[in-house]
C-alpha cells in the first residue's frame, strides 16, 4: 500500500513570513539587527522542516524566533571566545581595535594560523576550520558527514595540533 501524499500546507507563509520578521526583530539584540532578515529565514527554514501548520500560533513563532536569535548570539560569542572577529560593541568601545599596529598584529597572527592549519591532516583541519568558523561540534558533524565523536575528536585533537604548530612559531596560545 503507498503511502499517503502529505497534507498540502494551508498557512499562508508570505504572512508567516511577516508574522515571523517581527517576532526575530522583537527579539533580536540591536548588535545583531543587521542580520534580522538571516535569522527570519533560518526560522523559516526550521519552521518549514520541523512543524506542522497545527502548531503554527504567535506565541510558536516568538519561542523559534528566540531559539533562532539565542543560537546566533552563542554562536557569535564562540566565535569571539576562539579570538577570530570582535563584535560590534567591542569595536565602537575600544579604538585599538582600529589601530594600523593591532590590525598589522593581527594580519601577521592569522598567517601563523593559516600556515599551522595546513600542516594538520585533512580531517583535523577541515573539522578545526569548522570549529574556529563558529560551528559546534554537532553542526560540523553534520557537515563533514562523520558522527559527532569522530568529529569531537578531531576538533579536540586538531586544536591541541594547532596550539603545538603555533608554539614551534614562538606564538603562545
Amino acid at each position: 500500500m503507498m503511502p499517503s501524499p502529505p497534507e498540502p500546507s494551508r498557512h499562508d507563509y508570505q504572512n508567516l513570513r511577516e508574522e515571523m520578521s517581527g517576532a526575530v526583530r522583537s527579539v533580536c539584540p540591536g548588535w545583531l539587527a543587521d542580520q534580522a532578515d538571516d535569522l527570519v529565514q533560518v526560522a523559516m527554514m526550521r519552521i518549514h522542516r520541523r512543524y506542522d501548520d497545527r502548531s503554527l500560533n504567535r506565541s510558536f513563532l516568538y519561542r523559534v524566533a528566540h531559539s533562532v536569535v539565542v543560537d546566533e548570539i552563542r554562536k557569535q560569542r564562540r566565535r569571539n571566545e576562539v579570538g577570530m572577529t570582535p563584535t560590534t560593541p567591542e569595536r565602537i568601545a575600544s579604538p585599538q581595535a582600529r589601530s594600523p599596529e593591532r590590525s598589522a598584529v593581527g594580519a601577521s597572527l592569522g598567517g601563523h594560523i593559516v600556515t599551522a592549519l595546513q600542516q594538520l591532516s585533512d580531517d583535523r583541519r577541515r573539522a578545526v576550520t569548522l570549529y574556529l568558523q563558529g560551528h559546534s561540534v554537532p553542526e560540523a558533524s553534520r557537515l563533514l558527514g562523520y558522527s559527532r565523536k569522530k568529529t569531537e575528536n578531531l576538533v579536540y585533537r586538531g586544536l591541541a595540533d594547532l596550539r603545538a604548530g603555533l608554539r614551534e612559531r614562538g606564538i603562545e596560545p
